[in-house]
């Protein structure tokens, strides 16, 4: 774990200072890629981060700019075919085809820039989470007014910021149909091998996808513990500062708790449509996906199985 960076003794008793950032070393993608692991900041961690967007964002431009010039350039083949315009035609196919490679290359780029906004958001918010855990684990000490004054601020900021950077991930994915692979009546056993071969690669696909769901999975309920208990001790803090307000669980507060908030304008949806899930109905999206996973890997195990049986003989 990372924590916050060593200083003189605070007026908590913490050899470290409640207002600095957390410090982590990873490996920077994209440009920077090729560059040595390095300590960064979380104000620069947020910096990465909307470089990371706005590269994207400019990348993207690029794309519905040349998309635009393909559509008039394919009218104007279009129309210059219709005309029975030879020279007209040729120009416009030419254009056409200049353009066309201008969009494959313009589709790479903003590919790589999906994969570099994303890990930058994914880095930013495991920093941010650890941040908010360290305030968390302070505030368990922390009883002066002015103390928890700063901590509410803070903890409020961190939890806000990671709700809207959960909000702005991918849903789960949606599974392809399982392969259909299955033993023919003129199959011989070389077939049968390679049809077991090819179940086998898939099911190891599907391993993959599991275990990377499983850290997902893992990453989310640690965010959820944080927000609730966040949220729990802005709740104790906003009641020791005035006592009017009522007491209750918190499942009893009215206020929607982050994660169940509208997606801030200008979120990085990366061309999702429609809405967004909330944390829990991403946890729960997520362990029905497993759960789907797991009888596919098992379904397509044995059916692989069967396969070699049959390639050594057995075809009862």
């Amino acid at each position: 774990m990372n924590h916050l960076a060593p200083d003189r003794p605070n007026q908590w008793g913490f050899k470290r200072p409640l207002f600095s950032v957390i410090c982590l070393s990873f490996f920077l993608a994209g440009p920077v890629a090729h560059a040595h692991a390095q300590e960064v900041t979380l104000p620069e961690l947020e910096g990465l981060y909307r470089s990371a967007l706005l590269g994207y964002e400019q990348a993207f431009e690029v794309l519905e700019v040349l998309s635009s010039q393909f559509e008039r350039a394919s009218l104007d083949l279009a129309n210059a075919v219709a005309a029975d315009d030879e020279t007209a035609k040729n120009r416009a196919y030419a254009e056409s085809l200049r353009i066309s490679g201008e969009m494959g290359q313009a589709q790479r780029r903003v590919e790589e820039k999906v994969l570099e906004l994303r890990e930058a958001r994914g880095t930013l918010l495991d920093a941010t989470a650890e941040y908010l855990g360290d305030l968390l684990a302070v505030g368990d000490t922390a009883t002066d007014p002015v103390t928890q004054g700063d901590l509410r601020s803070l903890v409020s900021d961190k939890r806000t910021r990671i709700s809207e950077l959960i909000e702005l991930e991918d849903p789960p994915v949606t599974l392809e149909p399982v392969p259909n692979i299955n033993a023919a009546p003129r199959d011989g056993p070389i077939v049968l091998r390679q049809k077991a071969t090819m179940l086998e690669v898939t099911a190891s696909r599907y391993e993959g996808q599991y275990a990377f769901n499983e850290q997902k999975l893992e990453d989310l309920r640690r965010d959820q513990d944080l927000l609730r208990r966040s949220g729990d001790f802005l709740a104790g803090i906003i009641r020791f500062d005035d006592p009017r307000l009522p007491v209750g669980p918190p499942g009893a507060r009215t206020d929607p708790p982050p994660g169940q908030a509208q997606a801030p304008p200008g979120a990085d949806s990366l061309g999702i449509e429609g809405g967004f899930l909330t944390l829990e109905q991403r946890i729960e999206a997520l362990e029905t996906l497993q759960e789907e996973i797991t009888q596919r890997i098992q379904t397509i195990r044995v059916r692989a199985a069967n396969l070699r049986r049959l390639a050594g003989g057995e075809w009862a």
